[in-house]
């Protein structure tokens, strides 16, 4: 079982100023041992927002996937 939470939040915007909130969020994963059950972070999503799915093209530039849109921070 595995579980995602947003782990951060923050501004950026497009080239013509409009605003965006850019969201992280992490996949944990469970991990179950004779010591007990734990947490271990997994990969990490970047999404508008909205829902859509971002590239990290460099620290603070990001490339919304479906349009093609750069978004800074």
């Amino acid at each position: 079982m595995n579980q995602q939470r947003r782990t951060k939040q923050f501004k950026a915007a497009d080239e013509n100023g409009r605003p965006y909130t850019v969201e992280e969020w992490t996949n944990y994963i469970r991990v179950d041992t004779n010591a007990g059950t734990s947490w271990v972070e997994g990969n990490k999503d970047l999404v508008t927002s909205s829902g859509e799915p971002l590239n990290r093209l460099e620290k603070g530039v990001y490339q919304v996937v479906m349009t093609g849109l750069v978004l800074r921070s």
